[in-house]
């Protein structure tokens, strides 16, 4: 039969080991996420800086009112107004900002060719001044009256991917040429640009293409403002906020930078970078709490070996390294059970991108590294304690 001594024995070694399991689960869970939450967030703020298609600096929109004839006509009046301010350097009035969730769409062609269904956008004759959008092909922004309406014969605006889906092969060749659509009132309009993609949707998904038409200054759809301004864009904010209340007492203002509006695409992907980064740090400070009790009980365990060690001359480093490598044991397992599934996991999330941050294995270093600062500040201070032992204290235990 076993004496009391070896049960107790038996059963000290086997807490031991699931000290040593549970740590080694805690620091891979921690530095799993760790690794998955860096290269979240580093996809996001890439994709977020992407170029816009557009110049964003310098561009404010705000909702002007319905569609109705009599916010068209307080429309028309507040351009006037701000066409007169020092800071207003374009004006226009479209459809909808940027990333604005305005899906309309139709079929357009060319003359027996098949029909491409494809996003549009109305816009008035100061749109591609106010958006400073690049010029691929044709002729840029044509002459506008006062109340922004388009000369007679004004043309189609095709964004490059729409200029392709309609099967020019490059953007030169789309001008002049005629698209059908039943969008349009006479039933076709000529081509007079092709202009860059704008960047309406994240970096998961390609360009959309996109069919610009300018509207007459009759058309009530056309209701949200763009103003690019010189300056600050408090200043143009302030103009703004001082004129609002004549034209539309009954509507809050609510101004938008390009860049807030863009930002917005990826409100979804930064919220679960959050939740990421929060649950990192909740598996980061319990695999910390976790490694600080093993450490405590490591030295006690090995208080023994210490003070002999010590007796035959061993210095503070060498005791540091002998009670260091339990805990870079425990680390070096984590990672190799942890950081495999986390790498082919972003390796599938990268995987629906079609502009991917060049990610390599620095987002899984890095975490391998935080969790090794957070096991070194953990153990600090039992590690100072074995370093600074008393081999008599020791060997009376």
């Amino acid at each position: 039969m076993f004496s009391r001594n070896q049960t107790r024995l038996g059963w000290s070694y086997a807490n031991f080991w699931l000290r040593r399991g549970l740590t080694v689960a805690q620091f891979g869970i921690a530095m799993g996420l760790a690794g998955v939450t860096l290269a979240v967030a580093w996809q996001t703020w890439h994709g977020a800086r992407l170029p816009a298609g557009f110049e964003r600096d310098g561009l404010l929109f705000a909702a002007a009112g319905d569609a109705n004839a009599k916010d068209l006509a307080q429309r028309r009046a507040l351009r006037a107004e701000l066409s007169r301010q020092p800071g207003v350097a374009a004006l226009s009035y479209v459809d909808g900002p940027p990333a604005g969730g305005s899906n309309n769409s139709n079929n357009f062609r060319l003359a027996g060719r098949a029909y491409q269904n494809m996003r549009y956008r109305m816009v008035d004759c100061g749109f591609l001044q106010t958006y400073r959008l690049p010029l691929l092909a044709g002729r840029g922004a044509a002459a506008c009256d006062a109340n922004g309406a388009a000369p007679p014969g004004a043309g189609l605006v095709l964004s490059e991917s729409a200029a392709r889906r309609l099967g020019f092969a490059s953007p030169q060749q789309a001008i002049g040429r005629m698209v059908e659509s039943e969008t349009f009132a006479d039933g076709k309009k000529p081509v007079s640009a092709v202009v860059a993609d704008i960047a309406e949707q994240t970096s998961r998904e390609r360009a959309i293409p996109m069919v610009y038409f300018a509207v007459g200054p009759q058309n009530p759809y056309a209701s949200t403002l763009a103003i690019r301004y010189r300056g600050s864009e408090s200043a143009m904010r302030q103009t703004l906020a001082k004129l609002w209340p004549r034209y539309f007492p009954d509507y809050p203002l609510l101004p938008v930078s390009a860049g807030q509006q863009l930002d917005k695409r990826y409100g979804q992907d930064i919220r679960t970078a959050q939740l990421l980064a929060i649950a990192s740090a909740v598996a980061m400070l319990i695999a910390a709490f976790g490694i600080y009790v093993l450490s405590a009980y490591s030295v006690q365990r090995m208080a023994r070996e210490v003070a002999l060690r010590k007796l035959y001359g061993a210095g503070g480093l060498a005791i540091a390294g002998l009670v260091s490598r339990e805990f870079l044991l425990v680390l070096a397992v984590s990672a190799a059970l942890s950081l495999p599934p986390a790498w082919l996991f972003i390796r599938h999330y990268l995987a629906g991108f079609v502009a991917r941050a060049p990610i390599g294995g620095w987002t899984l270093l890095l975490s391998l590294l935080l969790c090794l600062a957070v096991a070194a500040l953990a153990v600090c201070r039992h590690l100072l304690g074995a370093m600074r032992l008393r081999p008599t204290l020791a060997l009376r235990s």
